[in-house]
């Protein structure tokens, strides 16, 4: 199955939340890196990075923000690791993610994932104002409101697409065949079942799990169980890609 969902970062943000402050960057930061509990190999020396926002506080022609760096100096150090599936969410966008989990959202209903390491819609949501806006599957995203979404991870283009209902997002997409073509889509809220399920052939139970959510392990029983009831014999579970919504 695809990697486009599982965050492996989120317990981390969340241990960063309840610490009340989590690594502590900039002037907050002298020393080394330290997550009580967690077993690690070896230790982070902050004291150039330390340096590095010291000259950016004195020489900088504006001014700085001390949340901005230590979020940004958090993010950096997850990145660092080079994998577009390990990612850092700040306590608002792991409060999204929750959502997200649940099934809730407020965007243009399309499932996007990367391809050919480009933001990609992988489908439309039947109904959703991203088929009525005319977004096909395989359709590159190759910008968010004029944001150049090379090197964007998903996280990141899923929080640029998505917004309050009634609001508008202008994507420029890349599609086979075609020049490139920019699209304006109105958000409105979605709901995404993290389940699917149809009696197919009269005795074979096809059962997809489209994303995992705190309640999806039920969901699967009980649209096992209903199948069973109607005659199925047979069960195909779908796991097949599991993407972001935007």
């Amino acid at each position: 199955m695809r990697k486009f969902t599982i965050h492996p970062l989120v317990f981390i943000s969340t241990i960063i939340v309840s610490l009340g402050g989590g690594l502590y960057l900039g002037d907050n930061l002298s020393g080394q890196l330290s997550l009580p509990g967690l077993k690690r190999t070896s230790q982070l020396d902050f004291s150039s990075l330390n340096d590095v926002y010291g000259l950016l506080q004195r020489n900088f022609d504006g001014s700085t923000d001390d949340t901005k760096a230590l979020e940004g100096a958090k993010a950096g150090l997850v990145a660092s690791v080079g994998d577009p599936y390990t990612t850092y969410l700040t306590a608002t966008e792991a409060d999204k993610i929750t959502n997200d989990l649940a099934g809730k959202l407020s965007g243009i209903g399309a499932e996007i994932g990367l391809k050919n390491n480009t933001i990609t819609v992988i489908a439309p949501i039947a109904d959703a104002p991203a088929e009525k806006a005319g977004l096909k599957a395989g359709d590159y995203i190759l910008k968010v409101n004029d944001e150049d979404t090379t090197g964007m991870t998903v996280d990141s283009a899923v929080s640029k697409i998505r917004g309050a209902k009634g609001t508008t997002v202008k994507l420029n997409l890349a599609r086979s065949g075609t020049d490139t073509f920019d699209v304006t889509i109105t958000r409105d809220d979605i709901t995404v079942p993290s389940v699917k399920s149809e009696l197919k052939n009269g005795n074979v139970a096809y059962i997809r799990l489209t994303q995992f959510g705190p309640d999806s392990a039920t969901q699967v029983r009980t649209a096992a169980t209903n199948l069973k009831s109607q005659g199925a014999t047979k069960i195909i579970l779908d796991l097949r890609n599991n993407p972001e919504v935007i």
